[in-house]
């Protein structure tokens, strides 16, 4: 059981740690150009769009589920996995199944969370919650 001694200790043992840690962000990302953002961002928004909807696309009966379920984790891996305009190459394999995982996880606790959510806003989320995840492993 931790007593406020310990809890004082620990809150200052980390705010020591956090306050004397590196500001310097340590990212080894290629610049690309203004043409190259817009291009790969119009690519990002259609692998968003495809995604959305197949999600809208959920099928009621338990068997066609299955089907969809399967195409949908073989869209997402194959995106994350494969595409290019993720530069997700000079990533390990252990992040890039991370990705996968944290996708599915993220789309279906958006919809645990509202089911009302519009699925333009869990697109949108979803680029930020990849971008915060590559920070994460930077």
């Amino acid at each position: 059981m931790y007593t406020r001694k310990n809890i004082d200790y620990l809150i200052n043992l980390y705010r020591n740690i956090w306050w004397n840690s590196s500001t310097e962000l340590k990212l080894h990302i290629e610049t690309t150009t203004s043409f190259e953002k817009n291009k790969n961002e119009k690519k990002f928004d259609r692998f968003i769009n495809l995604m959305i909807n197949h999600i809208k696309s959920f099928p009621k009966g338990d068997e066609k589920r299955l089907k969809w379920k399967e195409k949908f984790d073989n869209y997402i891996e194959n995106i994350i996995l494969k595409e290019n305009a993720f530069k997700l190459g000079v990533i390990d394999k252990e992040m890039k199944s991370g990705f996968f995982k944290i996708t599915k996880e993220f789309i279906k606790e958006c919809k645990n969370f509202d089911s009302n959510l519009d699925y333009k806003d869990i697109g949108q989320a979803m680029r930020n919650v990849w971008i915060i995840s590559i920070f994460q492993k930077s």
